[in-house]
């Protein structure tokens, strides 16, 4: 099988996964869609009260969205994608961060925003954006409002995709999803299938956490969002 017609990995829950799936079609990149992590929203939650929401995940827009019919409050988001979720779902953006905690806490608290501030959390989360805003002297909570649930094993297609050379590159978007795919590439017996396999984070950070493993390359986008990882896979194609 030619390099040119190898397939992109896509490991991001859905409905991100189709998305994105969809924006490397339009880029004539061919992928696999392999979720790493499941979504399971909270059921009959009531929203806390609050003066101003913040999201760290477009996920976190979703579920805000179907917890509460309030749209007037403002939203802070984490950076441009989260960012685009709660503008689809009709919230008000008051800011966009740098795509971190930290750069959301110092938004939040140059904005004047006293609180008290909701972070919309799942059951695992990066970062402790209320510790950083109650150290500022905001009035912060979280509030989980979905389940992030990780696979226990390879999914299957991506397995058979490694195994049978079919894979020119991974896509992971998260830390946590990157801590996940090398657990069970290291675990099912997978790493000679890296060889020839790119592996395209988001962040340093998701980067970081593959460090050692032996794929061809791996590789930190400049800028944490989608379109840096779409421009990477195509410019790495031969």
């Amino acid at each position: 099988m030619g390099k040119d017609s190898r397939l992109i990995a896509v490991t991001r829950p859905q409905p991100d996964a189709d998305v994105f799936a969809r924006q490397l079609d339009e880029a004539n990149l061919p992928s696999l869609i392999a979720p790493f992590i499941d979504i399971a929203f909270e059921t009959n939650t009531e929203i806390e009260d609050a003066s101003a929401f913040a999201v760290t995940s477009a996920n976190g827009v979703r579920a805000l969205a179907r917890a509460t019919a309030d749209r007037s409050l403002p939203v802070y988001a984490v950076g441009p994608a989260s960012a685009e979720a709660a503008r689809g779902a009709g919230f008000c953006v008051a800011g966009v961060a740098e795509s971190s905690v930290d750069s959301l806490a110092a938004l939040i608290a140059a904005s004047g925003e006293q609180g008290p501030v909701l972070h919309v959390t799942g059951s695992h989360q990066a970062g402790d954006l209320v510790a950083a805003l109650t150290a500022a002297g905001i009035s912060a909570f979280r509030q989980q409002l979905y389940r992030a649930e990780a696979v226990h094993q390879m999914p299957e297609a991506l397995r058979a995709g490694l195994e049978e050379g079919r894979v020119e590159a991974v896509t992971l978007f998260s830390p946590r999803t990157a801590r996940l795919f090398r657990e069970l590439v290291e675990g099912e017996g997978l790493m000679d299938t890296l060889q020839d396999v790119r592996l395209i984070c988001l962040s340093k950070a998701v980067a970081e956490a593959l460090s050692g493993l032996p794929a061809r390359a791996i590789i930190a986008a400049e800028q944490p969002d989608a379109r840096a990882i779409i421009d990477i896979a195509a410019g790495g194609r031969t």
